[in-house]
């Protein structure tokens, strides 16, 4: 963690497990991104191109595109694993407003969705082969248009740890 950065103090780091938390210094070669909303479009544009040249896709979410069909169908495209941990209040929504897409993709073999039993308590992260993007709630809680992408070794070391400690806490959705 790069001491000078405001993105870290400013926002919630308790998603990240105690067994792991004094490893936070880990998170180097970062870069935090403040985002218009017009720019959001090309952030997400731009980690699609990232995801798409990865072999292994992880993302932890609270929330889904409601395109993330058409997304996770085209990152796979190119043979990259995803695996994909919701909350089940979100993977609950999804069932009632997207039940097509979600059965669609929960028979792809090379897309895993994983359930987590309790809240998620950050907007989301995403982890390529490469780099760790972040989005995660202020200190008040709220979500703001900053993000953090940070692509040291010790930085993708860790944010793996974190996503598996929560997919062993989640039981994978085989169907609807």
């Amino acid at each position: 963690m790069e001491n000078d950065n405001d993105y870290w103090r400013s926002h919630k780091l308790d998603f990240i497990p105690s067994k792991l938390s004094e490893r936070i210094s880990d998170f180097k070669n970062c870069t935090q991104i403040q985002l218009s909303k017009s720019q959001t479009l090309d952030q997400d544009e731009y980690f699609l191109d990232e995801a798409k040249k990865t072999k292994d896709l992880l993302i932890l979410t609270n929330f889904l595109s409601p395109d993330f069909k058409s997304i996770l169908t085209e990152i796979i495209k190119d043979d990259t694993q995803v695996s994909l941990i919701v909350s089940e209040k979100l993977y609950e929504k999804m069932i009632q407003e997207y039940y097509l897409d979600l059965a669609d993709i929960i028979e792809i073999k090379r897309i895993h969705v994983y359930l987590y039993p309790d809240e998620i308590e950050f907007g989301s992260f995403v982890l390529t082969d490469e780099k760790v993007m972040f989005w995660l709630l202020t200190l008040e809680g709220d979500y703001d248009n900053e993000t953090m992408i940070c692509s040291s070794d010790s930085a993708i070391q860790l944010a793996k740890e974190i996503f598996d400690y929560y997919k062993e806490k989640s039981k994978q959705a085989t169907d609807i």
